[in-house]
């Protein structure tokens, strides 16, 4: 999770949805990344997944269940996006990966007895550098 200024502001978390596919011996990468702001209702795709992210870095693994990408990311193409060549975020650093970031931005709840993005915030960035992108099986909807 990064969070990059936009016009001089800053999201409140930024999600990487990392996809990959293979041709031959060629693996090509794609990162679809979305920035979430704060807010006062929940978004109820991202809560339907919420509670498959780990409490603690002792428990990090890939999740079992399914991602509705589609649900979130459709919506929102609309708002147009940025593209460009770069590399992943965390090592190995691979290069030559194509990146599109979504101008458009979704929401994340903070509910006032907890703090689900501070938590997952640290969590991330305390996990090994492997195991830092939280892969998440997707399929189109």
């Amino acid at each position: 999770m990064r969070r990059r200024h936009i016009d001089g502001e800053r999201a409140a978390m930024e999600g990487h949805f990392v996809h990959s596919s293979t041709s031959g011996s060629a693996t090509y990468l794609a990162v679809v990344a979305v920035l979430y702001d704060l807010s006062p209702t929940c978004n109820e795709v991202l809560d339907d997944f919420w509670d498959q992210f780990p409490t603690d870095a002792a428990r990090m693994a890939p999740p079992t269940g399914y991602v509705p990408l589609g649900d979130m990311v459709v919506p929102l193409l609309h708002g147009g996006f940025w593209q460009w060549t770069g590399s992943l975020t965390t090592p190995p650093c691979t290069e030559g990966v194509e990146w599109v970031m979504l101008k458009k931005r979704l929401s994340v709840f903070r509910r006032s007895d907890s703090q689900e993005v501070e938590d997952l915030k640290g969590l991330i960035a305390s996990g090994p550098a492997s195991e830092r992108h939280h892969h998440a099986s997707t399929s189109p909807s």
